[in-house]
C-alpha cells in the first residue's frame, strides 16, 4: 500500500486544510498568490467535452482555461510569486545558473525560448477528462523525469495548465516517485496520479 492511499478521505482533507493554513501564513503565502494567479491568468468556461468524456461521469460543468493572449512576462511574474521562494527571486530574475534558484532559471529559459508556440496553446481539459492533455504539453511533460532538479519544470507546466499538472516541491516529488514507482517521465507520473485519483473518487 502506498503512503498516499493509506489515509482516508477525511484524513486527507484535514491534512490539506492544515497545509494550506500554514502555507498561507509563511513568508511566501503561496495559497493567496495561487488564487491571484488563477484570477489573472484563467477564466471559467462551460465544459467543452462530449457526453462520452470521463469528466461527465462526475457532473462536470466548468473548465478552467488559460485566457488568450497572456504574455510571457505576466506568466513569469506569477510563476515567481507562486512557486519560487521570495529569497531566490533576485537570483532568478538575474538569470544566475548557479546557487539558489538555478533550477528555476533553467526551467524558465526552456519556456521563454519557445513562448510563441507555447502561448498559442491553452489546454481545455483537466485530469478527469478522457483525453486530459493536448499534444504540446504532453511532449513537454515527457522531456523530464520527476525529481528535485526538475520541480520547476513541473511548476511551469502547472502555471500553463493549472487543471492538468501538479506542481511539486522536494518533499512531494520524493513521495510521488516512491508511491508511483519511479516514473520515467513527469507525464507518466501524472497518468499514474490520475489512476489513483479515479480510484479515490470511486472509493
Amino acid at each position: 500500500m502506498s503512503l498516499i492511499s493509506y489515509f482516508s478521505k477525511e484524513s486527507l482533507k484535514e491534512f490539506l486544510r492544515r497545509s494550506n493554513y500554514w502555507a498561507k501564513t509563511n513568508r511566501n503565502a503561496y495559497p493567496v498568490k495561487i488564487y491571484r494567479a488563477i484570477s489573472e491568468l484563467y477564466e471559467w468556461v462551460d465544459c467543452p467535452c462530449d457526453d462520452d468524456c470521463n469528466c461527465k461521469r462526475y457532473q462536470c460543468e466548468k473548465h478552467l482555461i488559460r485566457k488568450p493572449g497572456v504574455s510571457f512576462n505576466k506568466c513569469y511574474e506569477h510563476f515567481l510569486k507562486c512557486y519560487v521562494d521570495t529569497k531566490a527571486h533576485e537570483a532568478v530574475r538575474d538569470g544566475r545558473e548557479t546557487g539558489r534558484g538555478k533550477n528555476a532559471v533553467l526551467a524558465t529559459e526552456r519556456i521563454r525560448s519557445d513562448w510563441a508556440r507555447i502561448s498559442a496553446v491553452s489546454n481545455k481539459r483537466h485530469l478527469l477528462c478522457t483525453n486530459w492533455c493536448d499534444p504540446l504539453h504532453e511532449s513537454m511533460a515527457k522531456e523530464f523525469r520527476p525529481g528535485s532538479d526538475t520541480i520547476y519544470h513541473a511548476k511551469w507546466l502547472s502555471i500553463l495548465c493549472f487543471d492538468a499538472f501538479n506542481a511539486c516541491d522536494n518533499a512531494s516529488v520524493a513521495l510521488f516517485r516512491r508511491d508511483f514507482h519511479k516514473p520515467p517521465s513527469y507525464f507518466v507520473m501524472m497518468n499514474r496520479v490520475i489512476v489513483f485519483q479515479l480510484r479515490f473518487l470511486m472509493a
